[in-house]
């Protein structure tokens, strides 16, 4: 995509907004989806026999077990016994890495919830800690053009988190103009909450946060006997975690947006990806400087904190977003849940 210069926060906010057409719609899938296969009813009911986690929990196993998780790493050609011997020593690397940030359960869990959901996503960051893997619902993903399968064939995509104000604080600290930025971030998520109209991000912010919500279980009006049921069905089903209302009312969207920058090209063509950090319309990070923030690491060696070439940096052109999609539907991206295959017959 050929980024502008002029009117670039007006320009970004627009991309984000093409990107997240059908969350809201996709929210509300996913939550029937997930209601269907912790309790067995679309409603959150619990059911007397639930099937459909009994299905879904066996197709998880023979699809990924961790205890078969194994890293495979091989030259061009078979290589010498010396590159062999370095190749299975990178595995059992890998492997360690992967057990000690628990990465290797979070694939079989990635694998359940894309099974319900129809896709996830492990995000891969490296931190001071080490790997720091994340898993991602698709609720909190969106991309340009729902009708490519792929992350890498995208010209945009974008992730979208909702943080504390303490953790926005930590986030921009280090930036020149962190005062203004916090400030009018602020000020731009009270304008999103009191607007009117149903808002998507207090949507996300409702099923993310706390409430049995948006599909009313037993014990609502009318139900024979509200005071003993309410509870325990809750408990049956798939309770969302609860929060103080205060914190629910201060958190702060932040989306990360990914495009590919056709001012960023190699020798051979490809496209470098270009990442921008937004609240609104406000650009926290990409507006001064574009990097790919994934691959585009100063090197603490490099006297000169210059970044390395394209042909010298192995993640360049790369993403840290891991695909889990089970069930993949021709010029769809979002795939198909395996619990459409249970709900009927549930």
């Amino acid at each position: 995509m050929i980024i502008p210069d002029r009117d670039l926060e007006e320009w970004l906010y627009e991309i984000i907004r093409q990107c997240t057409p059908d969350n809201l719609d996709r929210l509300q899938r996913g939550a029937f989806f997930r209601n269907l296969y912790l309790s067995g009813d679309e409603n959150g009911d619990a059911a007397i026999y639930n099937k459909t986690f009994d299905s879904i929990e066996d197709l998880t196993s023979y699809i990924c077990t961790t205890t078969d998780l194994r890293y495979l790493v091989s030259y061009p050609g078979g290589g010498s016994a010396l590159q062999r011997a370095q190749a299975e020593a990178i595995g059992h690397e890998l492997m360690d890495n992967s057990r000690a940030t628990e990465l290797d359960t979070l694939f079989e869990e990635a694998t359940r919830w894309a099974l319900v959901k129809g896709i996830t996503f492990i995000k891969m960051l490296w931190t001071v800690n080490g790997l720091e893997p994340h898993l991602v619902m698709p609720e909190f993903m969106g991309v340009l053009r729902a009708d490519i399968n792929s992350l890498d064939q995208q010209e945009a995509f974008v992730h979208s988190t909702y943080l504390t104000r303490d953790q926005f604080r930590i986030l921009i600290k280090d930036h020149p103009d962190s005062k203004r930025i916090y400030k009018r971030a602020i000020q731009f998520s009270a304008q999103t909450r009191s607007a009117d109209g149903p808002d998507q991000a207090a949507m996300l912010k409702q099923v993310i946060v706390g409430g049995f919500q948006p599909y009313q279980g037993v014990g609502g009006v009318g139900a024979a006997n509200p005071q003993t049921t309410n509870g325990m069905v809750q408990w049956l089903a798939g309770p969302y975690p609860s929060f103080d209302p205060k914190i629910i009312t201060e958190l702060v969207r932040v989306d990360e947006l990914w495009i590919r920058d056709d001012s960023r090209i190699d020798d051979e063509g490809r496209r470098e990806w270009s990442t921008f950090q937004l609240v609104g319309n406000i650009v926290l990070f990409g507006k001064e400087q574009r990097m790919n923030i994934f691959a585009d690491a100063i090197d603490p060696a490099n006297k000169q904190l210059s970044r390395k070439p394209f042909e010298a940096n192995p993640l360049a052109f790369k993403q840290p977003f891991v695909e889990f999609c089970p069930n993949r539907l021709q010029n769809y991206f979002w795939g198909r849940s395996e619990v459409a295959n249970l709900a009927l017959l549930q």
